[in-house]
């Protein structure tokens, strides 16, 4: 094989692990699960999508981090609530 097909292996190898290492490590607390893969949850009147192995939530068509702010104050303020 040839260096590049070497690299992309290499490349889609490390991506798989991640996901797995994502998905393992994910808190499944408040969360619907549809699949092991794909869960939900209902946040004043808003459907957020959630994808734990590659860690991406979807809001009205928008895509969001886990990991970001925004998401991170949505979900301690409904944790507060409770």
């Amino acid at each position: 094989m040839g260096d590049m097909r070497d690299h992309w292996n290499a490349l889609r190898a490390m991506t798989k692990e991640r996901r797995a290492s994502r998905l393992a490590t994910a808190c499944v607390d408040g969360w619907e699960q549809h699949t092991p893969y794909h869960w939900h949850r209902t946040i004043n009147g808003k459907k957020l999508n959630y994808w734990p192995s590659s860690g991406l939530v979807m809001i009205d068509n928008k895509k969001h981090n886990i990991k970001s702010k925004f998401i991170r104050d949505l979900l301690s303020a409904v944790k507060e609530q409770q």
